[in-house]
């Protein structure tokens, strides 16, 4: 059997100076690839690097051949603990000019058989090709997808996306408050469920704050109120087991929809 291999070929209508800027510059990266840092503009045998949109690092991977502008080739091996024990594998791109546009051909293999990274790239670099070439094209990327990325858009990450888009700064302290009502007879649990995950809590790093509070008027209402280094901070905890476990806990608990605030000091 053959190990699997991921090629995608596209032309786009652009120079190659600008394409391998988009390939290898987080200043352009950030707006078509979800969100996500990607780096890769050093030569053969420094790093690239992805960060989330959180501020969290997914990728520190050798870059192999840096031929600007015409070929690139880095070592793929993502941070994410669901692809531990994948190897390492590799990405090419090659940058060919035509007349008026360029022909973009990208390569992902080095896989070995039944990866299971192999079948979320091939979902992934379509879309990030595709909203590549519309930012090149156009100048507006194609909206956020869920495959823009390693694996389909999870919840922690759609969280981090949506508070990251209400900060200035996502490396200063903020303050989150998630108010939300629990159901009847459940209060005890709730509190309970809580006190358990705020013990572990308290001990991370990124944290300042993380209390449950009952409303004076409705005992059936709670908010949180959590204060965070930083954004990467929230998102490192929000992966947390016992955190994956307390949300769990309160998706049966809760009643309606939560409602979420992000705070900034006022001075800023």
């Amino acid at each position: 059997m053959n190990k699997p291999s991921f090629v995608y070929v596209t032309y786009i209508g652009t120079t190659p100076e600008k394409l391998w800027l988009a390939l290898t510059d987080p200043q352009f990266t950030t707006q078509y690839w979800s969100g996500y840092r990607v780096d890769a503009r050093g030569k053969a045998g420094d790093r690239m690097t992805a960060l989330s949109p959180g501020g969290v690092c997914v990728h520190d991977d050798k870059i192999l051949v840096s031929d600007p502008p015409r070929r690139l080739v880095y070592e793929w091996k993502s941070l994410n603990e669901e692809f531990k024990d994948e190897r390492v594998s590799r990405v090419t791109f090659e940058i060919e000019p035509k007349k008026d546009q360029v022909k973009l051909t990208v390569t992902h293999d080095d896989f070995d058989i039944g990866s299971k990274m192999f079948p979320r790239i091939s979902e992934g670099w379509p879309a990030v090709l595709s909203s590549l070439k519309s930012f090149l094209e156009t100048g507006t990327a194609l909206p956020r997808s869920d495959e823009l990325h390693n694996a389909p858009q999870d919840e922690v990450s759609s969280f981090i996306t949506m508070f990251g888009a209400q900060l200035k700064d996502p490396t200063r302290p903020f303050t989150l408050l998630v108010r939300f009502q629990i159901g009847e007879g459940m209060h005890e649990d709730a509190e309970a469920a809580f006190a358990k995950a705020r013990e572990l809590t308290l001990r991370e790093n990124g944290v300042i704050a993380f209390e449950l509070n009952r409303e004076a008027r409705n005992a059936s209402r709670f908010v949180v109120y959590e204060r965070w280094k930083s954004l990467a901070a929230l998102e490192e905890h929000m992966r947390t087991p016992y955190i994956t476990k307390l949300r769990r806990a309160f998706n049966e608990m809760i009643v309606g929809t939560p409602e979420f605030h992000v705070l900034t000091p006022a001075a800023e």
